[in-house]
């Protein structure tokens, strides 16, 4: 792998860190829905395929399959 640039690092560390979070304060939302909420979905589903994008291109193999293995979870989450 070519040497990586140190601050886009850090920006995909700190974006992964939020996109986490959110994740995590979306999936709590929808444990406590009646109903299901499409756009809770999509916004788990996009920002794991952001998460997946910035692994992939830092040759972060292991995070960027673990986001797709995720990223295919997530069209069958249901109440």
């Amino acid at each position: 792998m070519e040497e990586i640039d140190e601050e886009v690092l850090q920006l995909f560390i700190e974006e992964s860190r939020e996109h986490l979070n959110g994740i995590e304060d979306d999936l709590l939302a929808m444990e406590a829905m009646e109903t299901l909420d499409a756009e809770l979905v999509n916004r788990v589903f996009r920002a794991l395929h952001t998460i997946k994008g910035g692994a992939g291109f830092f040759d972060f193999n292991k995070l960027r399959d673990l986001a797709h293995a995720m990223e295919n979870v997530v069209p069958y989450i249901t109440i």
